[in-house]
């Protein structure tokens, strides 16, 4: 049996993973995480926080959850936001409501 030099080397995965762990919402890892993900920034980064914490309260979940699900569709663990890969009645409600503050600011 022959082991071939490439199974003894770890595989790399090429693609990059687009959801950064930011243990703290701010204006500047907003910015970074925008830029490093996406290549620009077209939004507010000050007022995309603070309507994220505001959404968050009013939802009962972390800033954070609502900057990803806002961002990246990624589903909220705490509310049930997507259903088979498409955003619930309550998704769609939260993205309304961000919206709202968003540019109520």
């Amino acid at each position: 049996m022959h082991i071939g030099r490439d199974t003894l080397l770890p595989k790399i995965s090429t693609t990059t993973n687009k959801i950064n762990i930011m243990k703290r919402l701010t204006p500047n890892g907003i910015k970074n995480y925008l830029i490093r993900n996406y290549g620009e920034v077209r939004h507010d980064c000050q007022k995309l926080r603070q309507t994220c914490h505001i959404i968050s309260k009013r939802y009962g979940c972390k800033s954070i959850e609502v900057f990803h699900f806002m961002i990246e569709q990624t589903p909220i663990p705490s509310l049930y936001t997507h259903s088979y890969g498409f955003n619930t009645r309550l998704g769609r409600e939260i993205r309304e409501e961000f919206n709202d503050e968003y540019y109520s600011l």
